[in-house]
């Protein structure tokens, strides 16, 4: 039922419901969300709904989930700008705390995008405080 409601509009609902989902992590959680992220709707639900959706993917997931959160860190290419959903999955990479998570950010450094390698530099900076 609580997978349901990561649909939902209401953005204290989809708070709790994350919240409640993440005291036990669980395969079919991490899908749940994983879905959400790379669905085409994800770029039109409010800003605090997607970093939500990115903070409690890294409480759930392990490195399967590296590959969507490296594709939002990336989105924009040459033209990406700063953005919520940038930092968000900057700092849920880094929150996965896994060696395949750094080397992430340690390629983003070498972006040709002033903002992932912001986000990157921001993200190993919290590297050990996680």
């Amino acid at each position: 039922m609580l997978l349901t409601q990561l649909d939902t509009g209401d953005g204290r609902l989809l708070a709790a419901s994350l919240a409640m989902l993440a005291r036990e992590p669980d395969v079919r959680v991490t899908e749940a969300i994983l879905t959400r992220v790379r669905s085409p709707e994800f770029d039109t639900r409010p800003e605090e709904h997607r970093v939500a959706l990115l903070s409690a993917l890294a409480d759930v997931a392990s490195d399967q989930a590296l590959p969507a959160l490296e594709e939002l860190l990336l989105r924009g290419g040459w033209f990406g700008r700063r953005s919520a959903e940038r930092t968000a999955a900057a700092r849920a990479i880094v929150r996965l705390g896994t060696p395949a998570a750094r080397d992430v950010l340690e390629q983003g450094l070498r972006h040709r995008s002033d903002a992932v390698r912001e986000a990157c530099d921001e993200a190993l900076a919290q590297w050990g405080r996680t």
